[in-house]
């Protein structure tokens, strides 16, 4: 998404009559992301709690965590309205390594780090604590971030997007 502002390639989307954040997103989706999901719920159906309040959990852990990395990445492409080129700030690489590993084995600081300004811990410990037992104070605590990443990211597009420079490009999308 922060090439697309930098190029100026955002013009396509503006004049859609869509909600521009919403359909950057869908168009920026990759296929491997859906193989992903499918991945988890063939894991559910062998391993899962085939309960309604294990049903419930899970897809209440998996929409927790997908809305936490799209709106950490949102958050992060978004300031490239205000810096330019934010390709080598934070990839979603780096988000990924971190949420491979259980948060256990970080502690302090790190830990900290983890579950604040890089969000790789509640990515990854979300869906297995919500599945293990429901801790109120975890749980209030994923949803508020929940909740401060959607609205300050989806403030931080439209805001930057307020500052927008057209790249005056004249094209269709396929």
């Amino acid at each position: 998404m922060g090439n697309l502002i930098i190029t100026g390639q955002l013009d396509t989307y503006l004049v859609q009559p869509k909600p521009v954040l919403l359909h950057v997103l869908i168009s920026r989706m990759s296929v491997s992301a859906l193989g992903d999901f499918i991945f988890s719920l063939i894991v559910f159906l062998f391993f899962g709690q085939h309960t309604w309040i294990g049903i419930v959990k899970f897809a209440g852990a998996l929409l927790l965590s997908m809305l936490i990395f799209v709106f950490f990445s949102v958050c992060i492409q978004s300031l490239a309205f205000y810096v330019g080129n934010v390709e080598g700030l934070v990839g979603q690489e780096l988000i990924v390594t971190f949420a491979t590993y259980p948060t256990d084995i970080f502690r302090g600081l790190t830990k900290v780090l983890l579950f604040t300004v890089l969000p790789a811990g509640f990515i990854s410990y979300l869906p297995l604590g919500l599945l293990r037992e429901v801790q109120p104070l975890f749980f209030g605590a994923a949803l508020g971030v929940t909740a401060l990443l959607v609205c300050g990211g989806t403030a931080l597009f439209y805001h930057g997007l307020k500052r927008y420079g057209s790249g005056n490009m004249m094209g269709m999308r396929k």
